[in-house]
């Protein structure tokens, strides 16, 4: 075996506590935020825990001036699926004031088709 297999992260018959893993730094409010200390030219971004979904991007940009933005993000589900019956009913009572049903009807039922 060569002495690069030991330095190899990812081997399987290395110790696991040693493989390298990514984690979120948590601060408590901007405060602690702004008391991240940071090399020059590199940047951090940090979670806050006392806000959801609340986080702040730090930025060292030389020696001497450290920037801090602060992002709230949001969970983002997907919409939920067109409810065709809902809709329909909708289109039939528009259509119903303007007296086109049986037009709108016939159309409605073709893009059901389609959609299937």
């Amino acid at each position: 075996m060569n002495g690069q297999q030991n330095q190899n992260p990812f081997n399987p018959g290395m110790n696991p506590m040693l493989v390298p893993r990514t984690q979120a730094k948590t601060v408590h409010g901007e405060e602690g935020a702004s008391q991240v200390l940071l090399g020059p030219s590199s940047s951090e971004i940090v979670m806050d825990d006392t806000g959801p979904f609340v986080w702040y991007l730090i930025t060292n940009e030389n020696a001497v001036k450290t920037t801090m933005q602060r992002f709230r993000i949001t969970k983002d589900d997907p919409p939920p699926p067109p409810d065709f019956n809902a809709l329909s009913e909708k289109i039939d009572l528009i259509a119903g004031k303007l007296g086109i049903v049986d037009q709108l009807s016939d159309r409605l039922g073709k893009l059901e088709e389609a959609l299937k």
